[in-house]
């Protein structure tokens, strides 16, 4: 597999996009409905609030398949939508919409995907970033610290070696600071996303002071959230690079294209490379958040 540079795909054989709440759900869906197979995998939390039911009337009445279920029971159903939509061996474009996914949801998806699509297929994940939407007020409640997928626990590796945190910034407050706590890593790299809204970056920084004035000045980067491939490219730079000193958990914050890239990375390097994640499991209070207009896209070529 291989991460491309630049993403020209337009026409896709199958398509899985989210179905959430915020309004931004549909917004992927709706310049890229016309694909051979589509599903909408939604929820069993939060299906009353906002714009969740209008999202739900809008992917039904344009013929895609809706798939409602529990946090933890999407891996079954997902695979028997691949297994009936891929020939054995066939090439396939395939689309995966994770703006309205959760991080645990991603990458089960993403597993799937990796293990399921054939040689000369083509997987683009695309991304709608939201307008600027004020940080919850107060610290965001923890309610989970785990590996983001079983698969992606990793192993325990060299015990000799201590161990280095990749932690990509979210801007919720004291959320990446409980996780440095409890992981209590000899090194942490920290990832400050930045992107076409400034006072996002602004607000990552303002709630995140205590983890950057700790960090040593050679241990923050910042990446683009609107560019996946430099990410990438510089993200597993400084994973490789960690490896000769430390065990390196990646733990992808912020922005969920940090998340996809994390996975892919794993899985590369599987299986020394483990990605956590950190979950408030649906107990923050639903926000709606805007399409920004723009999508961010990455094509893996298998």
């Amino acid at each position: 597999m291989k991460l491309n540079k630049s993403s020209s795909a337009e026409q896709f054989d199958i398509a899985i996009f989210g179905l959430g709440y915020e309004s931004r759900s549909t917004h992927v869906f709706k310049k890229y409905s016309e694909c051979g197979c589509k599903i909408a995998i939604g929820y069993d939390t939060n299906v009353v609030d906002l714009y969740y039911a209008d999202n739900r009337k809008y992917f039904e009445s344009n013929n895609c398949e809706i798939l409602e279920r529990s946090e933890n029971n999407i891996l079954d159903d997902v695979e028997k939508f691949l297994e009936e939509n891929l020939s054995s061996g066939e090439a396939k474009s395939v689309l995966f919409d994770i703006t309205a996914f959760t991080r645990a949801r991603i990458a089960t998806v993403l597993k799937l995907l990796f293990s399921k699509l054939s040689a000369g297929s083509a997987l683009t994940v695309m991304y709608s970033p939201s307008v600027y939407v004020s940080p919850p007020a107060g610290a965001t409640p923890v309610k989970k610290i785990s590996a983001i997928d079983d698969y992606y626990s990793g192993v325990l590796g060299d015990l000799g070696r201590p161990v280095a945190l990749v932690l990509s910034l979210g801007y919720e407050k004291n959320k990446a600071l409980g996780l440095v706590n409890y992981l209590d890593a000899s090194r942490h790299f920290i990832l400050v996303p930045h992107s076409s809204h400034p006072e996002f970056e602004i607000a990552v920084r303002d709630n995140n002071k205590e983890i950057l004035s700790d960090a040593g000045p050679n241990d923050i980067f910042v990446y683009d959230v609107e560019d996946p491939y430099s990410t990438y490219v510089d993200m597993k730079a400084l994973v490789l690079s960690a490896q000769s000193d430390y065990r390196p958990v990646i733990v992808p914050l912020g922005p969920k294209v940090v998340c996809a890239i994390s996975v892919f990375i794993a899985h590369e390097l599987y299986p020394n490379v483990p990605v956590w994640r950190v979950s408030s499991n649906h107990s923050e209070e639903p926000v709606e958040r805007q399409a920004s207009g723009n999508v961010v896209k990455f094509t893996i070529d298998f």
